[in-house]
């Protein structure tokens, strides 16, 4: 998928940096667990550092990078973040430094509970950012877990919310 986005970019090159790596809350090697059924390396659609969706036997081991490196080795404006469950890891950022724009996929199937976007949200504002959430958040049930199947226990919708963090740099 990397070279895909590669592809994807070229017209972009001069304003975009691409790195093949996997956000996490450490910067060190760890297992990608591959969605059953795109566990072609060129093909990792829904592929995850965490095992909460199902998965191919098989991991692949990713190189990982904390956001506050990125954000201090690249310095940039805008962030776009799909990070399938790695997005709670923004709230991990000290300095945000030049950053004005997040636009970020939360994805519940992952970071189901309620306090892990509330935590993740209050950290924004703190830092100065506005939310604005596209979509609907998900119904929770009464141990704050977003609900994510219907009574019979299929998947429901869309297990993911896009929201947009904005704010003004003096």
């Amino acid at each position: 998928t990397f070279e895909i986005l590669q592809r994807n970019m070229l017209d972009h090159a001069s304003r975009v940096t691409l790195l093949n790596k996997a956000v996490a809350d450490t910067s060190a090697e760890r297992p990608l667990y591959a969605h059953r059924g795109t566990n072609n390396p060129s093909r990792l659609f829904f592929s995850s550092l965490f095992d909460t969706r199902a998965h191919a036997d098989e991991t692949i081991d990713v190189e990982c990078v904390r956001f506050q490196d990125l954000i201090d080795a690249h310095s940039p404006s805008v962030l776009k973040v799909d990070a399938e469950g790695a997005e709670r890891f923004i709230r991990d950022i000290a300095d945000f430094k030049t950053l004005r724009l997040l636009v970020v996929e939360w994805d519940w199937t992952h970071s189901r509970p309620r306090s892990d976007w509330e935590e993740t949200e209050r950290h924004l504002q703190e830092h100065g950012f506005r939310i604005r959430v596209k979509g609907h958040m998900p119904s929770f049930d009464e141990t704050g877990n977003a609900i994510l199947t219907d009574s019979k226990g299929k998947k429901r919708g869309k297990t993911g919310m896009i929201f947009v963090a904005t704010r003004k740099l003096r």
